[in-house]
């Protein structure tokens, strides 16, 4: 399929095979007090980092890549000098 742009450029993307899916064998996941800095807030915020090891064949060339995502954090109460809030309660 071609794309071509208003200025009559055309673009036409390479055919690429896809290939099989790998198993993940392990799915981490840690809890960081500071994951990520806050500008509204001006602080750091608790948060998980999440990691995945794939069970790829050394002999194929594929590539995995690392990347971040963030979800707009909405903080309803905060508990100052205790680690949890759990259950409406901070422990």
């Amino acid at each position: 399929m071609d794309v071509r742009l208003e200025d009559g450029r055309a673009y036409r993307p390479e055919i690429e095979k896809l290939q099989p899916s790998v198993a993940a064998f392990s799915i981490d996941f840690t809890y960081k007090p500071e994951v990520v800095f806050s500008e509204a807030l001006e602080t750091f915020v608790p948060g998980h980092e999440i990691s995945t090891t794939f069970d790829d064949p050394a002999d194929e060339e594929n590539y995995y890549w690392r990347f971040k995502t963030y979800v707009k954090l909405v903080f309803c109460r905060e508990c100052y000098n205790y680690t949890i809030f759990r259950s409406q309660e901070c422990f």
